[in-house]
C-alpha cells in the first residue's frame, strides 16, 4: 500500500518536476557558458595535450574493461591504470603556469558547485512545495507563482543546505575513492562493486539525514534551525524504514545505469542514466513527503479528486 500510494503521488505530480528540470537545464547551461568563458584559453591548451597523449582513449579502455569485467592483473588492467596516471601527468607538465591555472580552477569549481547546488535546492523547495499543496488541498497551484511566493523561504533553508549537501557529497566521493585505492583497488570487479555499494550507502544516509528538513520547514511553518532539530527527531525514529527505501532507489537506479551502460552507446546510456536520476529523485521527494505525513499520523491526497455537487437526496458524492 505505501508503495501504491508513493508511485500514485508521484505520477500525478510528475508536472511538477518536469517545471523543476527546465529551471536546472538553464542553470546548467549558464554554469557551463561561465566555465567555457573562463577556460577557454587553457581548456584549448588542455584539449590539445590531451589528444597528443591519448588520454580519452585510454580511458575508454579502462572504462571498457571494467564494463566487461577484465579487470584483473593477467588482462593487464593494473598497467593500463598506471599508463594513464602517467598520461595525465604528462598533460599537466606540458602547459605552463599550471598550477595557479589549477587553483583559480580549484576556487571556481568550489564556487559554482555552490551554485549548482543552491539552484537545484532552491527548485526542490519548491517541488515539495507544490507537492506538500497537493497532499493537503488536492490543488498544486502555479509553479511559477510558488517560485515567486516562497522565494525568501526558500533562500533561508536553502543558503545553509546547499553547503551542507555540497560538503556531505564531497566527503562521500572522497571516502568512496580513497577506500578503492587504498583497500579495494586489488580486489579487482569484486572492489568495484563493493566501492559502488558503499557510495550508494554513503549517498542514501546523506539523502535520509535531510529527508524530513524540508518537509518540516514547509508543514510547521518554522525557522531553519528548528526544522532542523524536529526533522533529526523524528528522522531517527524513521532512520532504519527511511535507510532502506531510500537505499532500494538508488540501487535500483545504478544498476539500471551500469546495465545502460552495457546495453546502448554512450549517448543513449546518456540519456537513459538522466532519465533514472530524474525518475529516482522525484520518487524519493514523494516518499519522504509521504513518510512525513504517516509519521504525523496526518491525511492527504495522493492523487487528483473531482468533488460533485450535492445529489438530489441530499447526499455529496465524490470521483476519484
Amino acid at each position: 500500500m505505501y508503495f501504491k500510494r508513493t508511485l500514485n503521488l508521484a505520477f500525478h505530480t510528475y508536472p511538477i518536476h518536469l517545471k523543476s528540470l527546465l529551471l536546472q537545464l538553464a542553470v546548467v547551461a549558464l554554469v557551463v557558458a561561465i566555465v567555457a568563458l573562463f577556460f577557454f584559453n587553457t581548456g584549448g591548451q588542455i584539449v590539445d595535450e590531451i589528444k597528443a597523449e591519448k588520454v580519452i582513449e585510454q580511458a575508454t579502455g579502462i572504462i571498457e574493461d571494467i564494463v566487461e569485467g577484465k579487470t584483473s592483473e593477467e588482462d593487464g588492467f593494473n598497467d593500463k591504470i598506471v599508463d594513464f596516471v602517467d598520461s595525465l601527468k604528462n598533460v599537466f607538465t606540458a602547459i605552463p603556469n599550471l598550477v595557479q591555472k589549477v587553483s583559480l580552477a580549484v576556487w571556481l569549481f568550489i564556487i559554482l558547485g555552490y551554485v549548482l547546488y543552491f539552484f537545484f535546492g532552491m527548485t526542490l523547495y519548491v517541488n515539495m512545495y507544490a507537492i506538500n499543496r497537493f497532499m493537503s488541498t488536492n490543488v498544486s497551484g502555479f509553479y511559477l507563482w510558488t517560485y515567486i511566493k516562497e522565494f525568501k523561504n526558500n533562500l533561508k533553508i536553502n543558503l545553509s543546505a546547499a553547503l551542507i549537501c555540497m560538503i556531505f557529497d564531497a566527503g562521500v566521493a572522497m571516502a568512496v575513492v580513497g577506500a578503492y585505492v587504498m583497500a579495494f583497488s586489488g580486489w579487482g570487479t569484486v572492489g568495484i562493486v563493493v566501492s559502488v555499494l558503499l557510495f550508494i550507502f554513503l549517498l542514501s544516509i546523506r539523502r535520509t539525514v535531510l529527508s524530513y528538513w524540508i518537509p518540516t520547514f514547509i508543514v510547521e511553518e518554522c525557522g531553519v534551525k528548528e526544522a532542523f532539530k524536529k526533522s533529526v527527531g523524528m528522522m531517527l525514529d524513521d532512520f532504519g524504514k527511511l535507510l532502506l527505501k531510500t537505499f532500494i532507489v538508488i540501487f535500483v537506479a545504478v544498476a539500471l545505469a551500469l546495465l545502460s551502460m552495457w546495453l546502448f552507446e554512450v549517448v543513449w546510456a546518456g540519456v537513459v542514466i538522466i532519465l533514472l536520476c530524474l525518475i529516482a529523485g522525484h520518487y524519493l521527494t514523494c516518499s519522504y513527503l509521504v513518510d512525513y505525513y504517516e509519521h504525523n499520523h496526518k491525511t492527504y491526497f495522493t492523487k487528483k479528486v473531482k468533488l460533485s455537487s450535492l445529489t438530489g437526496d441530499g447526499e455529496n458524492t465524490s470521483e476519484n
